[in-house]
């Protein structure tokens, strides 16, 4: 019994943790396809918040690490905090790394010379 309640609180401590970190993907999808796709090619849609979580999701399944699951890394009782740290905030820290970037990179691009869209 008590091990129940113990996994569900895990799972809804996870379900606090990743929503927001999955809206967060999506803003920054969402975005970044405002500033590098909308203005460049004719007829490409604006990418609606849902639609960005979606491809979010979609994007996943082909960048899942298959060589071992991060619980498995973290549950090593001989890993040091900094490695905990690391598969735990490493993505989040890396997405907002990307998003920097491509708003740099949006500072210097022309402004929307339009290519036709095929």
């Amino acid at each position: 019994m008590v091990e129940s309640v113990v996994f569900l609180g895990v799972l809804f401590l996870i379900a606090i943790i990743m929503l927001p970190l999955l809206f967060l993907r999506g803003f920054i999808i969402c975005q970044m396809w405002g500033w590098f796709i909308t203005p460049y090619f004719v007829g490409a849609p604006d990418l609606t918040m849902s639609m960005a979580l979606g491809l979010s999701c979609f994007i996943s399944l082909f960048t899942m690490n298959s060589t071992g699951s991060k619980a498995d890394m973290v549950a090593d009782a001989e890993l040091d905090m900094a490695k905990k740290f690391q598969v735990g905030f490493g993505p989040i820290v890396a997405t907002l790394i990307l998003w920097g970037m491509a708003a740099i990179i949006k500072g210097y691009l022309p402004a929307a010379t339009v290519i036709e869209a095929m």
